[in-house]
């Protein structure tokens, strides 16, 4: 019975609009409260699904931003119950981030290994960040928003989102893998992961190394 409250919303054809026509119920099982989709007729019955990647929200958990497949790149404010197409980038997204010091710009990293700041409000294109050797798979922002951590397979680039410059380079990535790298919140501690299990942490400002932590030898 509160299944069939649920609001669901194809976004198919759609630039914008409500999410839902009336105040949803929350389902009592999961608590899934609205569904999305963007499923375009075709020849079969269930049409041609095309899949959300990414997905990050705003600094105060009312409006969430969400990228698919082919780089379409959309708002979702649940405060005024509207969506709509934010921008069109022409690649498939591999990570979002929502920016902190000026909560109206995204950050859409991309297949062709670029990272887009996008204005959410006009769907104007700020800033285009490359460099990268490969798809950027996470983004994560400095408490103070003027920095992102952009990592890749292949490397982890500091970059000063005041001036949209690359600062830092970390080295090691290619020859023991990076898996993820991101900033201690309410800290200038970056942590970075590898592939042989350790932990690597440096100071932001001045990138001097500080410790390191390597994974415990034998059996637990």
């Amino acid at each position: 019975e509160i299944r069939k409250k649920m609001a669901k919303v194809n976004l198919c054809g759609k630039e914008s609009g409500s999410i839902w026509t009336r105040k949803p119920a929350a389902s009592s099982s999961d608590g899934l409260l609205f569904e999305v989709s963007n499923i375009k007729a075709g020849l079969t019955s269930q049409g041609r699904h095309l899949q959300f990647t990414r997905v990050a929200f705003g600094c105060h958990g009312n409006w969430f931003v969400s990228g698919d497949q082919q780089g379409n790149v959309y708002h979702f404010n649940m405060a005024k119950n509207r969506f709509k197409l934010v921008h069109r980038t022409g690649q498939a997204c591999t990570a979002l981030a929502c920016c902190i010091s000026r909560p109206s710009e995204v950050l859409v990293a991309l297949s062709d290994y670029s990272i887009k700041c996008i204005d959410i409000e006009s769907g104007e294109l700020v800033a285009t960040l490359r460099g990268h050797e490969a798809s950027v798979k996470s983004l994560s922002l400095h408490s103070s928003g003027r920095f992102v951590l952009a990592v890749s397979s292949r490397d982890s680039v500091l970059w000063d989102l005041d001036s949209f410059a690359r600062c830092r380079t970390l080295n090691g990535g290619q020859e023991v893998g990076v898996q993820e790298v991101l900033f201690q919140p309410m800290s200038n501690t970056i942590l970075t992961c590898f592939k042989d299990d350790s932990i690597h942490a440096w100071e932001a400002d001045s990138m001097d190394y500080r410790y390191q932590i390597q994974p415990p030898c034998g059996p637990a």
